[in-house]
Formats: structure tokens, sequence, C-alpha cells
């Protein structure tokens, strides 16, 4: 269930 983690991070880090 980390996969949903780490595809948040990299919107999350696109974002940044």
């Amino acid at each position: 269930s980390h996969r949903f983690k780490e595809r948040r991070l990299k919107m999350v880090r696109e974002s940044w």
C-alpha cells in the first residue's frame, strides 16, 4: 500500500 504514497510523492515533487 506504499505504491500510492510513492505516486503522491512524485506528484508533490512536480508541484514543488
